[in-house]
């Protein structure tokens, strides 16, 4: 891309922001106005915002633009949500949620595409058993879709499946409408189809569905085309599979191998960044190809072995590195980097089920940390779920890391409001880990990922259930329970008492009597509130660590509040010197 190119692309993109902005703005004006009219408004919006993701989505756009396209994309679904009253929106709401779940696979975050993939297929399936013809392509390109969003799970079965849907409706398409278009798409069907065959390992199956693939990208020339990753992604896999098969060495092998040759040098002539896409697709299929033809794959599959679990520490160890310099994008991108690594390790081993689910829980953390909560519950729900498949095998060592997890989501469904939820994840993250303290039973662990994931050290267990105890406090005063809450805050306190924390950090006991003073300050029991207040104020006297700064700013706000309620009921000393340390907290 040309400057000039370039110049004009930033224009237009100036142009749909201001566009989308003007139309937000006019909906903000609506007010009373009849509903007609704000649907129409609304109806512009959807076209502003068309505009906008298209423009971002370009190809010389996507890597550099991602994280506006996710949030564009999420304001076409939530706006698509609005208007499908109005059935001739159905198909926007439809191609919303398969844009955005494209966008979330690109991202590497396929886990929390198939929710909003699944939805588009179900919106498109419904439109097309009303109009065939109308919507036949646009459901198989929303099954395609789906299947690429399964894929990298314990999943393969159903993506198979999927594909197969997909590329009946492509042949049915392909009679219908015959062109390059139609033709294009049965031939990506059925190297989508063979390549999952492929690598599930039904090699034979795979060999006659990428023959028919290649013949067909044959007849397109689709090598030249915007496609054309997809055919040389059929012809990698043709080639593993015919070999595989007993014909590695056959005619038909042959030619495939030449006509690789033959496009790869004519690729070198025309088009050196082509060459390079194409090298790091066979590349990432354990194939090599130069000038001299194609060759087999350079190294055999990785198998679980003590290697990863020392690669899953690493990338932990340097996402928390990350962390601790204030890079929270590039913690993420490492976060999201080992759990893409875990996915990839035998899941029949429980220590790479353990290992994924540890990722899975620190990039929910992470998640919620950087302000994100409600992408946070997509991988903390799917931790729980590997937790709760080892409970029954591994109960004592799992048994607090389940817990961990189920307290976590807790805190993260509470941030989107969704506080029944909350209060019923963390109660039962509370119950395991009473389990875990006042029952312990030994038993070996599932494989050693010590550091990886927080609550696995016996030693930390009671400080962690005093933890939990305080969030659950929390839970219980957001569904009015105030009783509950000062009951709850009332064995925090008692817990952490019981276990103290180390002095070099910020003490989770000033939390807790923080919590339990606003509890009984909330139940107009003003008595004890002056003295649990002191002992707050004489814990942050002494040395600690720098804290998180939301572990700070929570306290800072218990404080304030606490300083208001004690001067209004006569206790201006105290609260004097609890408005002071919530000033000081905040200047940390």
């Amino acid at each position: 891309m040309n400057q000039h190119e370039g110049t004009d692309l930033e224009g237009q993109l100036t142009r749909a922001r201001m566009e989308v902005e003007l139309c937000v703005e006019r909906l903000r004006l609506d007010g009373d106005v009849p509903r007609a009219t704000r649907l129409r408004h609304q109806l512009e919006l959807a076209e502003a915002l068309d505009r906008l993701s298209e423009l971002l989505s370009g190809p010389a756009n996507l890597p550099a633009r991602l994280d506006e396209l996710e949030a564009v994309l999420a304001e076409r679904v939530a706006l698509g949500r609005l208007v499908v009253v109005d059935e001739d929106c159905r198909p926007w709401l439809a191609q919303a949620l398969v844009e955005q779940a494209r966008c979330l696979g690109v991202r590497g975050r396929r886990a929390e595409a198939v929710a909003p993939a699944r939805e588009g297929v179900a919106l498109f399936r419904a439109l097309a058993a009303e109009e065939p013809d109308e919507y036949r392509r646009l459901l198989a390109a929303a099954l395609e879709n789906l299947a690429n969003q399964l894929s990298p799970h314990a999943t393969r079965a159903e993506a198979v499946e999927t594909v197969r849907e997909a590329l009946e409706l492509r042949r049915v398409e392909a009679r219908v409408r015959p062109g390059p278009a139609s033709g294009n798409g049965l031939a990506s069907a059925l190297a989508d189809l063979g390549i999952l065959l492929g690598e599930s390992g039904a090699f034979a199956g795979a060999v006659d569905v990428l023959r028919e693939a290649v013949a067909r990208y044959k007849a397109l020339d689709a090598a030249r085309q915007a496609d054309g990753e997809a055919y040389w992604a059929a012809l990698s896999v043709f080639a593993q599979a015919l070999r595989q098969t007993g014909a590695g060495e056959g005619p038909e092998a042959r030619e495939c191998r030449a006509l690789m040759a033959t496009v790869h040098r004519r690729l070198a002539v025309e088009s050196p960044a082509g060459l390079a896409a194409v090298n790091a697709l066979l590349g990432s299929r354990g194939f090599t190809m130069d000038e001299t033809g194609f060759h087999g794959r350079s190294a055999p599959p990785e198998d679980a072995s003590p290697a990863p679990w020392d690669r899953i520490e690493e990338l932990a160890r340097r996402a928390r590195e990350q962390s601790t310099r204030g890079d929270l994008a590039g913690a993420l991108a490492t976060r999201r980097e080992a759990v893409t690594y875990c996915r990839g390790l035998r899941q029949d081993d429980p220590r790479a089920v353990l290992g994924l689910a540890a990722t899975l829980h620190d990039l929910g953390l992470l998640l919620g940390t950087v302000g994100r909560p409600a992408e946070a519950v997509a991988p903390l729900t799917e931790a729980i779920g590997l937790h709760r498949r080892l409970l029954r095998s591994f109960p004592a060592p799992v048994r607090p890391l389940l817990a961990g997890s189920l307290d976590a989501l807790g805190s993260r469904l509470a941030s989107c409001g969704r506080h029944r939820d909350a209060f019923a994840a963390t109660a039962e993250a509370v119950q395991l880990m009473r389990l875990a303290v006042d029952a312990p039973a030994d038993a070996p662990r599932p494989g050693s990922l010590s550091g990886l994931h927080g609550g696995t050290d016996p030693a930390a267990q009671p400080r962690e259930l005093a933890r939990m105890l305080n969030n659950l406090s929390i839970r219980c005063a957001d569904l009015e329970c105030h009783e509950d809450a000062r009951t709850a805050s009332r064995e925090s306190v008692a817990r952490y008492r019981g276990a103290p924390p180390p002095v070099d950090e910020l003490p989770g006991l000033a939390h807790a009597l923080g919590n339990l003073a606003l509890r009984e300050a909330r139940l107009e029991h003003t008595a004890p509130v002056p003295a649990l207040v002191d002992e707050v104020l004489a814990l942050l006297d002494g040395p600690l660590r720098t804290a998180p700064r939301a572990q700070l700013a929570g306290l800072a706000d218990s404080l304030h509040w606490l300083a208001w309620y004690l001067k209004t009921r006569g206790h201006r000393r105290h609260g004097r010197a609890a408005a002071r340390a919530a000033a000081a907290l905040r200047r940390r």
